[in-house]
Order: structure tokens, then C-alpha cells, then sequence
């Protein structure tokens, strides 16, 4: 991988994540997209061993910068990445609809155990906290196939070797 067309990605996604551009595209229950959770699961399936563990956890200190709050995100984004690419290679995630569900399932997990991290670090939780996660995810993951068909035009630009699932 090209590692500073990695990082010029993530800071680009990163701004926009913290910019204005979610509340603007927000929908009026409250629900933004998590950008940076759909990189997350794209470099996931798309990358290969040690290239998922750094862009994972490189994705999460993003997330945890554009939410104001060090170490949740870091930590839960860093374990999802790993578990989603050790999950992608005995079920094979193509299809729009396995895309959008892998979406949803790691933005829950990720996003509630970063609820609980951000809880024993002495945060509280959100009033509404369950419900701006579940709008969250679903609104990431029907974004997420759009977002995805752009990655894919620049993913031989960033120099990731493509997985290929062989069962």
C-alpha cells in the first residue's frame, strides 16, 4: 500500500467526517453517516494481514480526532478491523446487501463498545444514545455501495493488493 495516499485518504475522509457535511446530509431523526466507519469496513475486505491492523487502528485514531474524545474509537475500530477480516475469509461479503449488513453489524459492535469504553473513561452516555447509533448505522450502510464503487475506482491508486476470496 502507499501509505501517504493512505493517509492523504484518511485525512481527506477524516475532515469531512468532522466538517459540517454530515449535519448537512443528516437526516431529520437525527441520523449522520459515519464515513469513516465505511472506509473502515472497505480497507477490512480489501485488505490483506498487517495492511487491515494498521489502517484499522490508523481509521479509529481518525475517529477518535474528528470526535473530539481520544481512545474509544481507536480501540474499537482497531478490534472490528481485525475481526472483520479475519470474518471475511470464510464468508464472502460482494454483494450490496452482505456490504450493507457488514456495515451495520460493525458499526454496532464498534460503536457501542466505544459507548462502553468512553463510559468507564468517565464520559456518560448520550440521552438518546441507542437510537443516534441505530440511525447512524443504517444510514452508513445504505451509503456505504455508493462510497464503495468510488473507493474502488482509486484502490490500484493507493497501491492495496486486492483480496480475493478463494472458497
Amino acid at each position: 500500500m502507499r501509505w501517504m495516499r493512505f493517509a492523504f485518504l484518511l485525512l481527506l475522509v477524516a475532515f469531512v467526517q468532522g466538517g459540517s457535511l454530515p449535519d448537512v446530509i443528516a437526516l431529520k431523526i437525527g441520523a449522520k453517516p459515519d464515513f469513516l466507519l465505511i472506509l473502515l469496513v472497505f480497507f477490512a475486505l480489501h485488505c490483506y494481514g498487517y495492511e487491515v491492523i494498521i489502517t484499522s487502528f490508523a481509521i479509529g485514531l481518525a475517529a477518535d480526532i474528528a470526535a473530539e474524545s481520544l481512545g474509544p474509537y481507536f480501540i474499537s475500530f482497531g478490534l472490528c478491523g481485525a475481526l472483520l477480516s479475519g470474518i471475511r475469509q470464510f464468508i464472502a461479503i460482494r454483494r450490496t446487501l452482505h456490504v450493507i449488513a457488514a456495515v451495520a453489524a460493525t458499526g454496532i459492535v464498534a460503536g457501542l463498545l466505544a459507548y462502553i469504553l468512553a463510559f468507564f473513561k468517565g464520559q456518560g452516555w448520550p440521552s438518546h444514545a441507542f437510537s443516534l447509533l441505530f440511525g447512524m448505522v443504517v444510514y452508513s450502510g445504505l451509503l456505504a455501495p455508493y462510497l464503495f464503487s468510488g473507493l474502488l475506482a482509486i484502490i490500484d491508486w493507493l497501491g492495496v493488493k486486492k483480496y480475493h476470496f478463494t472458497r
